[in-house]
């Protein structure tokens, strides 16, 4: 089924057309081709991460120069994804029904069917992002060198894909050392060999980096410029911009380097705007607050579509998260059994939420954490399915009224985001 729903997607997902950063990419995987390097549109050489366009280009060197292998990868990393989730959702909750009612769900949540009908970097990150969770999980379970190995491997593509996987996986691996750390070295030198194998992953990456910018750079030099990005007076807290923002920064870089922008290297250009970010947060410490606000906004509510005027595209977007966060305010209540491995769910969500709010967001960024929220949405649908689970929800002293209130803010604001989009004021 998952299949069958992404390849269709694909046709009908292009019929909008390319979108700016599909665009981006096949430009770098076609440069990459005639052996002109890792160079995008803009001349930069280490902003985008590298394994989604390198195997991008490897399908259309495979595929004769069309694209269609890679629509159909993706299509297959999306059914893979969903295999992951019911993986992770048998592995947490121990139950066959929970898993398979998650990654149902996940099977047919729009944002994910879509992404995976594109050639964007969101269907390749989730699967290695699953399977690092995956892994975790059995790692605590039943400690093996394999699993540490695999958990090193996968750690770096995920962050070979998304530069923002780079600062979570050492906190992964703490909170994993953490756990068992009662086992004394065996454990350690396992978390330690998936530390050293993330490492080995992203050198060759590194030194490559190194010597174009003679500075240590894992992946990318864009963290500046998405802070930019977020926080400026003429920021919406993604990367439209109002205008007089180009004026703006560019009297700003003059006056700290005696220099236009275009005279910048990159690692100058990314350094001078995060000092530009940095000086307008603490000196518009209100508009700060207000843009983290809007940011949350557009990062935790907006519908995940590729496009900006379909507006029965955004309508189901908005009704499908509304649903799904319904049923994982449920799984919640239910979970209670598995509260360890919910809230750390939970806390994987907030480390990449505030991460996005901080910088600048988008409501793709959310597409990675979705599946866990479609397997706490598993849980909450299968609790609805029996006597046991359904008393629990509608008689146990207290919780109907919580989970009432849950879901009466849920609806509100996602009716309230649902009417700002269809009256036009926000797109």
């Amino acid at each position: 089924m998952a299949l069958v729903v992404r390849l269709a997607a694909v046709p009908l997902i292009h019929q909008l057309g390319y979108v700016s950063d599909e665009r981006e990419y096949v430009s770098l995987a076609e440069r990459i081709l005639d052996g002109n390097g890792f160079v995008d549109s803009n001349g930069t050489t280490s902003v985008r991460a590298p394994l989604f366009p390198a195997l991008l280009a490897a399908t259309i060197y495979l595929d004769g120069g069309d694209l269609m292998l890679g629509h159909l990868l993706g299509a297959l990393l999306g059914v893979v994804g969903v295999w992951l989730v019911y993986g992770l959702g048998r592995e947490i909750f121990a139950d066959r029904r929970i898993a398979l009612y998650g990654a149902s769900i996940a099977a047919l949540y729009p944002g994910l069917v879509t992404y995976s009908a594109m050639l964007e970097t969101e269907t390749l990150y989730i699967v290695f992002f699953l399977a690092v969770l995956l892994i975790s999980v059995r790692l605590v379970n039943s400690p093996r060198v394999a699993l540490a190995i695999g958990l090193g491997v996968f750690g770096g593509l995920a962050a070979l894909t998304r530069a923002v996987f780079v600062p979570f996986f050492p906190l992964l691996l703490l909170v994993l050392w953490s756990v068992r750390i009662k086992e004394g070295w065996r454990w350690f030198l396992q978390i330690l060999m998936a530390g050293i194998l993330f490492i080995i992953l992203l050198l060759p990456w590194g030194i490559r980096n190194f010597g174009i910018h003679h500075r240590v750079i894992p992946v990318s030099t864009f963290a500046g410029q998405s802070l930019l990005l977020g926080n400026n007076p003429f920021s919406s807290g993604t990367t439209r911009l109002a205008d007089g923002f180009d004026g703006w920064v560019a009297d700003r870089i003059e006056n700290r380097t005696g220099r236009l922008p275009e005279e910048l290297t990159e690692i100058e250009r990314a350094d001078v705007s995060w000092d530009i970010a940095m000086d307008y947060i603490l000196n518009h410490p209100r508009r700060f607050a207000e843009l983290l606000v809007r940011k949350a906004h557009v990062l935790l509510i907006y519908p995940i579509t590729n496009s900006d005027s379909y507006i029965p595209a955004q309508l189901v977007g908005v009704l499908f998260d509304l649903i799904l966060l319904l049923f994982a305010a449920a799984g919640w209540v239910l979970s209670s059994r598995k509260r360890g491995w919910v809230r750390g769910i939970l806390a994987i969500c907030a480390f990449f939420a505030v991460v996005h709010i901080l910088l600048h967001a988008e409501a793709r960024y959310r597409l990675p954490l979705t599946p866990l929220l479609c397997m706490l949405a598993g849980a909450g649908m299968a609790g609805f399915m029996t006597a046991e689970g359904r008393a629990i929800l509608w008689k146990r002293r207290g919780i109907p009224v919580r989970l009432a209130l849950v879901w009466v803010a849920i609806i509100a604001v996602y009716g309230f985001t649902g009417l700002m989009f269809v009256s036009g004021e926000i797109s």
